[in-house]
């Protein structure tokens, strides 16, 4: 049986993400679940897309990836199963996907029209079956499903960019309150040439510097650095960024730039 992911909005105060696991285990006995996040931000599919995108490849070739975060938040109440390499992806049809992996993935097909009067446990359900039936002959359940386009939402992951400006957005505010943006390392190499430049948030905090670790900056000094995945990251040394800027997932107002002089 192949690892099965679960990534939603949920959070873990109520019981959609206990009730998710009991009918999964219901109908796949034997299935190995584990667990991406249930803390992505209601109807901010950038951010489950992030997180989606910055994990999959962790796990073995063959995992399951099953999203629920915007679980209705599509065009139609529509479950898509897709391929990308060796990973397989369940999720509904709200643009999650070709966000996470920045292009649509190699293989998609649509798995289930959910009706007006389908429940929650009816989703489940059916997605359950899906990664029995995954699990057992994925060559042979994908065969006799639609091919399909998976729905892309206007909401783009890249950050607007002229020569000399780029205006960022917040993709993720993470547990230490380190502030994520849509700006990868290698677009800022391609953008900058050499360039000076600053990073301006909200026309109080200007940074002209990109730092390999927090101890290059005083303890409550921020700090601009790239991290893991590739991410521009906002952080404060010893500190939470977000709250000491007034930066909010989903605001219009946080006013991030980046210019090039």
């Amino acid at each position: 049986m192949p690892i099965v992911t679960l990534l939603s909005d949920f959070g873990l105060k109520d019981a959609s993400v206990g009730i998710a696991k009991g009918i999964l285990y219901q109908v796949c006995p034997g299935i190995l679940l584990t667990d991406i996040s249930h803390e992505a931000k209601p109807f901010q599919i950038e951010e489950a897309a992030y997180l989606l995108g910055v994990t999959y490849r962790n796990f073995p070739p063959g995992s399951i990836n099953f999203i629920l975060s915007d679980l209705y938040g599509g065009v139609s109440n529509r479950l898509i199963l897709a391929r990308e390499k060796d990973w397989f992806f369940l999720c509904p049809d709200n643009g999650v996907l070709p966000l996470a992996l920045g292009k649509n993935p190699d293989f998609c097909w649509l798995y289930q029209e959910l009706p007006q009067t389908a429940t929650y446990s009816d989703c489940i359900r059916l997605a359950g079956n899906a990664i029995a039936a995954l699990s057992k002959d994925p060559n042979g359940f994908t065969q006799n499903l639609k091919h399909w386009e998976p729905w892309r939402p206007a909401a783009n992951a890249k950050a607007s960019a002229t020569d000399t400006e780029v205006d960022c957005k917040v993709l993720h505010i993470d547990h230490f309150e380190n502030i994520v943006l849509n700006y990868t390392r290698k677009e800022f190499e391609d953008q900058r040439r050499g360039r000076i430049f600053e990073v301006r948030l909200k026309k109080t905090e200007v940074i002209n510097r990109i730092s390999n670790s927090y101890s290059d900056v005083r303890e409550g000094d921020v700090l601009c650095r790239f991290n893991s995945a590739g991410h521009m990251e906002i952080c404060v040394r010893n500190g939470r960024a977000a709250g000491l800027l007034g930066i909010r997932l989903g605001s219009t107002n946080n006013e991030i730039k980046i210019v090039f002089e």
